[in-house]
């Protein structure tokens, strides 16, 4: 993946991290990258390939954060393609313990 020069600034993965500062995960209000909810940024061009992980896997939150982050990547002058790949965070039961019970 490449950067790209957009409006005398380059498309760069930091750009494109701090654009999306902004935007809070629904289920806690956090930042999703202050919750490193975005592990994978992608930059080929003017287009940007991202890595969302969801904590709540609803069809609600998965279309609310889609419209939040694209209104969010759109701020940046000249961006082409936004593609979002989701997977769900799955938390541990029990701590790890294998004598846990199931929840």
């Amino acid at each position: 993946m490449t950067s790209v020069n957009v409006n005398g600034m380059e498309l760069t993965r930091e750009r494109v991290i701090e654009a999306l500062g902004p935007v809070r995960e629904p289920v806690t209000g956090q930042g999703l990258v202050e919750q490193r909810l975005v592990p994978e940024v992608a930059v080929d061009g003017h287009d940007v390939r991202l890595t969302i992980e969801l904590i709540s896997p609803t069809t609600a939150t998965k279309e609310r954060l889609a419209h939040e982050v694209e209104t969010a990547l759109r701020t940046i002058p000249e961006l082409g393609q936004i593609a979002i790949d989701w997977r769900t965070r799955v938390r541990a039961s029990s701590g790890g313990r294998s004598d846990a019970q199931p929840i």
